[in-house]
């Protein structure tokens, strides 16, 4: 008898978890969208971001796009991306040269999720690391350059 009330009770909690979670938009069928696979498969920078934008020359937008001038350990670089565009769909990280893809990552957002993404990446050589912001009608990105000292580097 206290087993099946324990097995009930927590069958009510998970369901009621998942309901409130599925309901306040944590929980949405966006969270699992398609990899894009031809831009992660890209070897070159501008086919990359051609995949990613759509375009190889996106809006310059209000983007922070926050990394160190210099990579005091390359394989593992800390980026933050955030911004006050409105509608943001999709945010993308890419490395102009050096890695073996230039795509470093794609996250797609929720419609009420904060433009914020927060990773850390490795970098086989100093370069341009772009973000792209994605909203339904365009595409914006910013770019800094980081420094990684001479054969520091992630291969």
């Amino acid at each position: 008898m206290i087993k099946k009330r324990r097995m009930v009770l927590k069958g009510t909690l998970a369901a009621t978890a998942v309901g409130v979670s599925a309901g306040t938009g944590l929980l949405s069928a966006t969270a699992h969208a398609a990899r894009p696979d031809s831009a992660f498969a890209s070897s070159s920078f501008n086919s990359a971001l051609r995949a990613v934008a759509g375009t190889e020359n996106p809006l310059d937008g209000d983007i922070a796009l926050d990394a160190p001038q210099v990579a005091q350990n390359p394989s593992s670089v800390l980026i933050t991306i955030e911004s006050t565009i409105s509608g943001v769909r999709e945010i993308a990280l890419l490395v102009a040269q050096g890695n073996a893809s230039p795509l470093n990552g794609t996250y797609v957002l929720g419609p009420n999720t904060l433009p914020y993404v927060a990773t850390r990446i490795k970098m086989a050589e100093s370069s341009d690391v772009v973000a792209v912001v994605k909203t339904r009608d365009q595409a914006y990105s910013t770019r800094t350059q980081v420094l990684v000292p001479e054969g520091d580097g992630c291969v």
